[in-house]
């Protein structure tokens, strides 16, 4: 009886340790409704302000909630976040994008420690990366793993096509992993793969 009471006690611990994680990454809203890109981002923003970029504790939040989302709402959101003007409240255009890409590449190499097998957090590691150090060895890295982990899922083989196709210059590998997303391209979304085929070849 003893063991019975002490095992109920660690549960109702646990279960308060869970609770009080979940109310530090979501707001009541989040978990009473679906989550959105909005609600993503409107969380985004107030504990941005409240903790500041520089704030440790702030790479660890972003972190746990990326990693506690739902798979499509963490695609969802992450395709959002790789459009410029999500970013335009929290760094206004022509500010300098530097401190809060940073902080996500940190969030985001975090959530990968737990997810390694994420291929929407390796591409949006290599967006990050692209956006303060261009695309180089370590962005290219990324987007090779993204495609390596997620080869065939259609949504995420279509971003990442369109987030490759501007750059030109590509290693072997890189060409390699967009060749194998659009041939996964032409069956789902044809006219689009004739399109990215032909800016690949540019």
């Amino acid at each position: 009886m003893i063991a019975l009471v002490l095992a109920g006690l660690a549960v109702s611990s646990t279960g308060l340790v869970l609770a009080n994680q979940l109310s530090q990454v979501y707001r009541a809203v989040d978990i009473a409704y679906r989550q959105s890109e909005q609600t993503f981002y409107n969380w985004l923003e107030g504990v941005a302000r409240t903790h500041g970029l520089k704030s440790e504790f702030l790479v660890k939040l972003i972190g746990q909630r990326l990693l506690l989302m739902p798979t499509v709402d963490r695609r969802n959101v992450i395709n959002s976040m790789m459009i410029d003007a999500f970013w335009d409240e929290l760094a206004p255009p022509g500010t300098d994008r530097r401190p809060i890409f940073n902080l996500m590449s940190r969030t985001t190499r975090l959530a990968l420690s737990s997810d390694p097998l994420s291929g929407e957090l390796w591409l949006l590691a290599a967006w990050l990366r692209t956006k303060t150090n261009g695309f180089d060895a370590k962005a290219s890295d990324y987007f090779v793993l993204s495609q390596h982990f997620a080869p065939r899922e259609s949504a995420l083989v279509l971003q990442r096509l369109d987030f490759v196709v501007q750059f030109k210059a590509q290693s072997s590998a890189v060409s390699a992993a967009a060749m194998a997303d659009l041939s996964i391209a032409r069956k789902i979304e044809s006219k689009m793969a004739e399109q990215y085929a032909r800016q690949l070849q540019q």
